[in-house]
């Protein structure tokens, strides 16, 4: 009776012990099943007693997350993001699926759930930041299952606008401009304005969602031309790094050179007498290129350049008011006018012989010689014919 009992708990052991091996290969293969799984996933473990004083830890695996697309990607931040994805319990219902968007924000969906959107509101101080989102499914046992993906976002550039006042200037003059520019997602750091005449550019820090900033400039030249249109250029640069740009174009019109005739020497003159005008001639944002003077009587206009400040003309016959036309011209080809009025007389006669009493000298000499000798002659006689009587 003894030795039957004894083979009796034998068998009984040898079952269990074949039992327990059994179970070690099961959660063996069962740990070779999770390393193939995505290493994104992560479940919850089921604690079960097995009996004969053993316990044995098996992970649940029975819901899959699919993550089928998320668009658009990139995205620019306060767009909106939708991500595609589906869960799958082979052993119970999901009864709820959790969105973690990476940015601080997660949404909790029924389980029936299979997209999700949402809008990224910053990139902090980056032009463009990756942020990683996880989709985990819930069934109604507390097994989960998740996983995840990348989502891209770039940083909205700043909007920037110019407003200039009036469409042109003259050179010298001040050109008023308003710089407006925002950030949707963060603040404005700085903006860089560029006249677009060479002066550099001025920059001015910032730290503000929507500026406005008034500034003037004066342009000194417009070149060669009689016009030039310049660029204004500036560049708004946000908090992230982004940068926005904008530009307007301004005409510079060149200002036309001063012109004064000072005096024109004689005046009134004669047919024949050599006329001397002087002038001064300048030009506040160039060089006077040339002064043309019209004397008046249809000779060709004479033509002066460099420094000159003088014209000189003879009239040769002409008699009468004669207008003068001083025209000076930079080097943009503005011109300056100036007008006087020269009246100019008949030359002097022609200076006749040399006369005395209306005699020529030699005939008015010989009539005063002839006279001397004929009183003479007349002295002696009368002498002569006294003493004879006497």
């Amino acid at each position: 009776m003894r030795l039957l009992k004894c083979i009796l708990l034998l068998i009984i052991l040898t079952a269990s012990s074949t039992a327990v091996v059994a179970l070690n290969q099961a959660q063996s293969s069962s740990d070779i099943d999770q390393a193939k799984l995505p290493s994104l996933a992560s479940h919850p473990t089921n604690t079960k007693n097995m009996g004969l004083g053993s316990t044995t830890t098996a992970t649940v695996r029975d819901i899959n997350v699919t993550i089928s697309g998320i668009s658009p990607n990139p995205a620019r931040t306060l767009s909106n993001v939708t991500i595609s994805f589906s869960a799958v319990d082979s052993n119970d219902m999901v009864s709820s699926v959790s969105v973690d968007w990476g940015d601080g924000y997660s949404h909790t969906l029924p389980g029936s759930a299979s997209s999700d959107s949402h809008s990224y509101n910053s990139t902090g101080r980056n032009i463009s930041k990756p942020f990683i989102v996880n989709v985990t499914a819930t069934d109604l046992a507390g097994s989960f299952g998740s996983n995840t993906t990348l989502e891209v976002i770039n940083d909205q550039p700043p909007i920037v606008a110019i407003f200039v006042t009036g469409g042109y200037a003259l050179t010298g003059d001040t050109v008023s401009a308003t710089f407006l520019a925002s950030d949707v997602d963060g603040n404005v750091s700085s903006i860089s304005i560029n006249w677009g005449d060479g002066s550099g550019s001025q920059v001015i820090g910032f730290n503000a969602s929507t500026i406005n900033f008034p500034s003037v400039h004066s342009y000194a030249s417009a070149g060669d031309s009689q016009s030039h249109s310049f660029n204004i250029n500036v560049n708004a640069t946000d908090n992230a790094g982004s940068t926005g740009h904008a530009r307007s174009a301004v005409l510079i019109r060149d200002r036309p050179p001063t012109l004064t005739i000072s005096r024109v020497s004689p005046s009134p003159a004669s047919g024949g007498q050599t006329v001397t005008l002087t002038f001064i001639a300048a030009d506040s944002d160039g060089t006077i290129s040339n002064v043309s003077i019209d004397w008046g009587d249809g000779t060709t206009p004479e033509t002066l350049r460099d420094s000159t400040t003088f014209g000189t003309h003879t009239y040769a016959r002409f008699v009468g008011e004669m207008q003068i036309i001083v025209v000076a011209t930079d080097n943009s080809g503005s011109t300056a006018t100036q007008m006087t009025l020269l009246y100019v007389n008949s030359p002097p006669a022609p200076a006749g012989p040399y006369t005395i009493l209306g005699f020529p000298p030699m005939i008015f000499y010989g009539i005063i010689g002839a006279w001397i000798a004929a009183a003479a002659i007349s002295s002696t006689l009368v002498v002569a014919y006294r003493r004879k009587t006497v």
